[in-house]
């Protein structure tokens, strides 16, 4: 299931642009499947659609956001643009406001993994030599986050570029991660931060 331009195995049908906003919405759920492929991504790209891909992303109000990678072969679960074997750059704000809690959950952190942010999946060799990933990320969590093998900040590997964007996250509540999950921003260019890593606890969280 997608919500955005792009779909399945899209390659070769040029870049996907446009925002998306979603102003008001109880929960939002987005849980990939058993079968081969079967991913679940709120942006612009998809399985196997290089293109690069932009546009803000906002969510104004929320309840609760739960994102699960599935178990089938590839069944990544992503809000962002881009998605797993998609080459190409991305770009776009990321603004989310819940008044509910966070959940993301994958199986593992490569191909079916769980993850906020722009690019193709984590800890890979994907040659994304020539390309980047930008754009701010904001999340605010009223609520409880809590992250299985996820990702919350874009992801490039080594031959790309996490060119720029600060990552700002705030929990209202209980903030629980296992020892896979990351939170990313920009690289550092020449020793110079091109990005700033904030999260924001309650001081008993």
């Amino acid at each position: 299931a997608q919500l955005g331009h792009g779909g399945f195995n899209t390659d070769g049908y040029g870049d996907y642009r446009g925002d998306i906003i979603i102003s008001s919405a109880n929960d939002l759920t987005f849980k990939a499947g058993k079968g081969e492929s079967a991913y679940a991504q709120l942006g612009h790209g998809g399985f196997d659609a290089d293109g690069s891909h932009e546009g803000a992303i906002t969510i104004s109000s929320a309840n609760d956001l739960i994102f699960e990678a599935g178990t089938g072969q590839d069944a990544y679960a992503q809000l962002g643009h881009g998605g797993l074997a998609t080459d190409g750059s991305h770009t776009g704000d990321i603004d989310i406001t819940l008044v509910g809690g966070l959940t993301l959950t994958g199986v593992n952190t490569t191909y079916k993994y769980a993850m906020i942010g722009h690019g193709d999946e984590p800890n890979s060799n994907n040659d994304d030599d020539g390309f980047e990933v930008s754009g701010n990320l904001m999340l605010r969590v009223d609520g409880n986050a809590d992250l299985e093998n996820a990702f919350i900040g874009h992801q490039i590997d080594s031959d790309g570029t996490y060119s720029s964007g600060n990552t700002y996250v705030g929990v209202t509540g209980t903030l629980t991660t296992d020892e896979f999950s990351q939170f990313t921003s920009a690289d550092y260019d020449s020793g110079t931060n091109t990005g700033e890593l904030r999260i924001y606890l309650l001081e008993d969280t």
